[in-house]
């Protein structure tokens, strides 16, 4: 029998059930495996690749420079004051040089880091550098003669002196 308007009625069908799809053990067990399979094939190439990268910084890489330690006495002559002063220097690449002053002035402990730039003079260093000390500027110079440091700085705000160790 045929509806009025020559339209044919629809057939809708829903099934509804309370369980959902898990997949079998076997069905995880075979995707896991071809996942597995895809990313092992993948692994010694790139397990080569890091291990020829780690093995050429290490053979490229410069030697870290030991630091130099020299122990003496620095004076300040704006306030006639003097200290005990360390000195470690660090040979950097170049001509590039770092010194780490520490020791103890008006009874406070410091520690200030300078960079220097390296000048040859015959037998001896010549280390001239600038920083920034407790808001001021500072220019630093210091000859390395065998195993002693002499040097001197000024500073902006008329801090001035010397400074003097023997390398341990």
């Amino acid at each position: 029998m045929t509806p009025p308007n020559g339209l044919r009625p629809k057939l809708f069908c829903k099934t509804v059930t309370n369980t959902r799809y898990i997949p079998s053990e076997r069905q995880i067990a075979h995707e896991t495996h071809g996942k597995i399979m895809s990313t092992s094939t993948k692994t010694p190439h790139l397990l080569g690749v890091f291990l020829f990268a780690t093995t050429l910084f290490l053979f490229s890489a410069p030697e870290a420079a030991a630091a130099d330690v020299y122990r003496g006495q620095w004076n300040n002559r704006k306030f006639n004051t003097k200290g005990s002063l360390v000195a470690t220097l660090t040979k950097g690449q170049g001509d590039q040089w770092t010194g780490v002053f520490t020791g103890i002035a008006l009874g406070k402990n410091f520690r200030y880091t300078t960079n220097f730039t390296e000048k040859k003079q015959g037998n001896r260093t010549m280390l001239i550098g600038n920083s920034n000390v407790d808001g001021d500027s500072y220019k630093w110079a210091a000859y390395l003669t065998g195993t002693t440091l002499s040097g001197s700085y000024r500073a902006s705000n008329g801090n001035n002196g010397n400074f003097s160790g023997r390398k341990n």
